[in-house]
């Protein structure tokens, strides 16, 4: 699908939908988040033969083509012993190893259409050192994955803290420019001027 591509996290969003305009969870995707929405749906009908015999062909090279990605995928998997092997492995079976510099757990893993992840992937990444690489490939729909950390850093909580404060400061100021909330500043004075136990401050 346009900016979409190939994305079983997609196709597992849309198995649920069954009536026309049903609509969906929000599903990761390159460059965000979609929403599917069933549009319309054809039922099913008795194929013709040279239908089912041209499918049949179809298949059977589709799992011969599934069948060589996967050895070639374990191939680079057993000779990239560490990140800086991974690149020659890819290299040396014509393809091209891709770097991800500012990666975050829970966001796609790749670039353009066949950007994906799953818990498998993010729990594989998560649990690799500086250096290391996933020993054996990781599937996803009909991709393999395997990667490695060149380096991580832990989350900066004091930045972390600062984020959520202006945050939170920002939805206030919307909230209350949209009489959503109404905020006793009296009350808060009081309680911040006053060393009284929460039930006396409510019995005042």
């Amino acid at each position: 699908m346009p900016d979409v591509g190939v994305s079983p996290q997609f196709e597992e969003g849309i198995a649920m939908l069954v009536n026309a305009q049903d609509v969906g969870d929000k599903i990761p995707v390159q460059n965000g988040f979609a929403m599917p929405l069933l549009v319309d749906k054809k039922d099913p009908r008795d194929a013709e033969f040279d239908e089912v015999r041209a499918q049949l062909i179809d298949v059977v090279k589709l799992e011969k083509a599934k069948a060589q990605i996967a050895d070639i995928a374990n191939q680079i998997a057993s000779g990239a012993v560490n990140v800086g092997a991974l690149a020659g492995s890819a290299t040396a079976k014509g393809l091209k190893a891709e770097e991800s510099k500012a990666f975050i757990l829970g966001s796609p893993l790749g670039k353009g259409t066949t950007a994906t992840t799953n818990e498998a992937l993010e729990d594989a990444i998560y649990a690799l050192k500086q250096g290391e690489t996933t020993k054996t490939p990781i599937q996803i729909g009909d991709l393999y994955y395997i990667v490695g950390v060149n380096s991580r850093e832990e989350a900066n909580m004091a930045d972390f803290a600062k984020q959520r404060s202006d945050y939170l400061a920002s939805t206030r100021q919307k909230l209350e420019a949209a009489g959503s909330i109404t905020i006793y500043k009296d009350a808060i004075a009081k309680l911040d001027s006053e060393d009284l136990p929460f039930q006396d401050l409510l019995n005042q």
